[in-house]
């Protein structure tokens, strides 16, 4: 089943790798905190000790997106030893909660390595030197009073719908809001001003594990959610990756399912999938993609779960998770990111063994004489 619970979430993810013969690496968090907590990402591999392919699977860059990430990788790892004969030059890495405090506290950011706050991993892989993206005005100017209190929320609201619906337009604040900003550290998608902890450990696995490879092809699939109607998963590719990329993509998914960024969604900045434009491996040729299971209901899509993004980080930012509130909006926020009802659970389950289908069958082929 859907768990929320990162404990239960590596648990699972360990004894599913174990079970299908992995060797397990294991890279500590870089940050001590205040709880009693282990916080780890951890490392399944399988396959070619001197691979021509590798394969990566990643998931809980976002930390609370974690569940529907690892529940997909247990179900891949439980389906792989049927094609590990078939693909005898291939190493399959799945790498389990890139951000493991995300993951156990509730929310979507990271700490920096030298403990700035509120960094939203998936807008962190840039050269900072040359982060020009400032953040959403109105955005800045509906959150610099708001507190918890339904009076503020009614406050902070009115400001934000009146600017997406009669400012800027409901698609262009969205693309604006979400694409990452590097100058306010109080506002959601901040990239901050420094690597955040999830990417160094991200460097760390590419240096053990993918440098010194003499591979021809890259695979790396960073599994999220939120984003799209409830259940509905949707894959997003970058188009300035090369036109491969594209074609991969429909090999996996049907192209109505396959959306381009910088067009359905945001022209990101610095998200991990769109890393590999500056860090090349050799000559290989690289498909990276975002798996992104949508968790939407609301009749204006995407509003329910910003209202979690927003309450999250006043929570965090405000009140260092200390307010009679806390609970309830950090179940919130999971919940908007993994919501727990029978129905969106089958949804991942089916999706990612469908999903698994498609990619085996294209990859054993690719590796056929």
């Amino acid at each position: 089943m859907i768990e929320q619970s990162y404990t239960l979430n590596r648990q699972n993810f360990l004894n599913a790798a174990k079970t299908a013969g992995a060797y397990i690496d294991h890279i500590p968090y870089k940050r001590s905190v205040d709880k009693d907590v282990d916080l780890v990402t951890d490392i399944a591999i399988l396959g070619a000790n001197s691979p021509k392919q590798i394969v990566i699977v990643s998931s809980g860059l976002h930390g609370v997106e974690l569940p529907a990430g690892s529940l997909l990788q247990q179900i891949w790892l439980s389906e792989i030893s049927n094609i590990l004969s078939q693909t005898p030059n291939t190493k399959f890495l799945f790498v389990h909660a890139l951000n493991p405090y995300g993951a156990m506290f509730g929310t979507r950011t990271d700490w920096g390595i030298n403990g700035q706050k509120n960094i939203d991993p998936a807008r962190n892989f840039i050269d900072f030197s040359k982060a020009e993206n400032t953040a959403n005005y109105d955005v800045v100017a509906a959150l610099r009073d708001a507190d918890l209190s339904l009076y503020g929320a009614v406050k902070m609201w009115v400001k934000l719908l009146y600017s997406a619906f009669f400012e800027q337009g409901q698609s262009a604040f969205k693309k604006g809001f979400v694409r990452g900003q590097y100058t306010d550290p109080d506002i959601p998608y901040f990239g901050g001003g420094e690597p955040c902890l999830a990417r160094l450990t991200w460097e760390e696995i590419l240096s053990k594990y993918v440098e010194g490879t003499e591979v021809s092809k890259i695979w790396h699939l960073d599994c999220h959610t939120g984003d799209g109607p409830f259940g509905a998963l949707q894959l997003y590719i970058n188009d300035r990756e090369g036109a491969h990329v594209y074609r991969d993509a429909c090999q996996l998914m049907t192209p109505e399912k396959v959306q381009m960024t910088e067009k359905y969604f945001a022209d990101i900045s610095g998200d991990i999938v769109d890393y590999w434009s500056s860090y090349r491996i050799g000559n290989a040729k690289v498909t990276p993609m975002t798996l992104e299971f949508g968790t939407s209901a609301a009749k204006i899509q995407g509003i329910d779960v910003l209202r979690a993004i927003l309450n999250r980080t006043i929570l965090q930012n405000k009140f260092n998770d200390n307010h009679p509130k806390a609970a309830q909006i950090i179940q919130d926020m999971r919940n908007a990111f993994s919501p727990l009802t029978s129905e969106w659970e089958h949804s991942v389950k089916v999706q990612s063994k469908e999903l698994w289908g498609h990619f085996a069958r294209y990859i054993v082929a690719a590796c056929s004489p």
